[in-house]
C-alpha cells in the first residue's frame, strides 16, 4: 500500500478513534483518522495470590482475577499542506491541532446536567485494523496523554507554531460491558476482544 498519493498522505482504512462530544472549531464532530500506523502496545496481566502453607518450601498460588487491559498508542501527526480550511484533511497544522485537542478533551470531565456538577470523561471507541480486536471496535477510557512538540523539524512560523511532525502518546483503559466480558476461548479462536 502506498503511504502517499500525489504527495498527499493516504488515510488508513479501519484505523481511527472516535471521541464523543469533541466539537471541532469549524463545527461538528469527526473521527480521528490515521495517516501513519500508530505504535500499539497491548498489555494485560493475570493476578495470582500466594498462600503460605506451613512446611511447604514455596507458597501455593491461586488465581484471583485478571487485571485491566491497557492499550498504549503513539499517534503520529504530519503536516504536508497549508491550511485547508475544512478541518477534515488530517494533513494541515490546524487539522492536526484540532485532533490533538479532541484527544486532550477525553481526560477532562464533561459538564453536568440537572444539578450534577460534572459527568465523567467520555468513553471513546478505538479501531486499528485487527491489531486491537479482530473486526471490532473497542470501548476505551483515555487514562493519559503526552505530547512533545519537537524543535528539530520545520514548523508553521506565521500562525500556529505547530511542528510539521509530532507524536502523541496515549494510554487507554479498555472497557467491557458485563455481557461482553472476554474469556480465553474468544481470544484464541476468534481474536474478537
Amino acid at each position: 500500500m502506498k503511504a502517499t498519493q500525489s504527495g498527499d498522505l493516504i488515510i488508513i482504512p479501519n484505523c481511527q478513534i472516535i471521541i464523543p462530544n469533541a466539537e471541532f472549531p469549524a463545527g461538528g464532530r469527526r473521527p480521528i483518522k490515521m495517516t501513519s500506523l500508530p505504535e500499539v502496545t497491548d498489555t494485560k496481566t493475570a493476578v495470582y495470590n500466594n498462600e503460605g502453607i506451613i512446611g511447604r518450601s514455596f507458597p501455593l498460588y491461586t488465581y484471583s482475577h485478571s487485571a485491566d487491559r491497557q492499550i498504549s498508542m503513539q499517534i503520529h501527526f504530519f503536516v504536508v499542506k497549508q491550511n485547508c480550511g475544512t478541518l477534515d484533511c488530517y494533513q494541515c497544522a490546524e487539522c492536526n491541532l484540532a485532533s490533538l485537542r479532541a484527544i486532550q478533551s477525553a481526560v477532562y470531565p464533561r459538564e453536568g446536567k440537572n444539578g450534577t456538577p460534572y459527568k465523567p470523561p467520555a468513553i471513546c471507541v478505538l479501531k486499528c485494523g485487527d491489531l486491537i480486536a479482530k473486526g471490532k471496535w473497542v470501548c476505551a477510557a483515555l487514562q493519559s496523554y503526552s505530547v512533545k512538540f519537537p524543535t528539530d523539524v520545520a514548523w508553521d512560523y506565521h500562525n500556529t507554531l505547530c511542528p510539521y511532525r509530532f507524536d502523541v502518546d496515549t494510554s487507554w483503559l479498555i472497557m467491557y460491558s458485563s455481557e461482553d466480558l472476554p474469556y480465553s476461548k474468544h481470544i484464541v479462536k476468534l481474536g474478537t476482544r
